[in-house]
């Protein structure tokens, strides 16, 4: 939500009413703190008109593209220390050179013996086969054709 996580406007009233009703309530614990944390690392290093979700990784030499619900940018970062930053966020290393956001992932598919994930409109993933059997063993993900009505029954099932 606004201000949670935003580098520049850090002081949202929204956001502190919030996070002060869920430490009320006792719902913030573990995950608010893991939240806190990946928003203050690697998101700190985005441009500003970049600064938004972060739904996928690729390593490239000594650089890092970051995928943003933005666009994407170049960032001077080691890939496995970027993966590190995320590992409170529902995501997962699907191939040495690519991390992808689960709830990112619109379908998978099997082209030339090659499976992809599509990650929103224009984003192809590549699924290497030794991190295939994590990624399976990790829930569903909607394979091409399916429905986002199968996929949330499937998301629903294997947690």
């Amino acid at each position: 939500f606004t201000g949670f996580g935003h580098r520049f406007h850090t002081d949202d009233p929204r956001a502190r009413t919030i996070l002060e009703l869920a430490a009320e309530q006792g719902l913030g614990g573990r995950y608010l703190t893991v939240a806190r944390r990946i928003e203050a690392t690697l998101r700190a290093r985005l441009p500003p008109h970049l600064d938004a979700v972060i739904i996928a990784l690729k390593a490239e030499d000594h650089y890092v593209r970051v995928y943003t619900e933005k666009g994407d940018t170049l960032v001077h970062y080691r890939f496995r220390d970027a993966v590190q930053d995320l590992r409170g966020v529902d995501g997962l290393q699907v191939h040495r050179s690519y991390w992808v956001r689960r709830s990112a992932i619109t379908r998978r598919s099997v082209k030339a013996n090659n499976h992809v994930l599509q990650v929103g409109n224009d984003l192809s993933i590549p699924i290497s086969r030794s991190f295939q059997r994590v990624l399976d063993a990790g829930g569903a993900v909607p394979a091409a054709g399916s429905t986002g009505t199968e996929f949330d029954r499937d998301m629903q099932r294997h947690g």
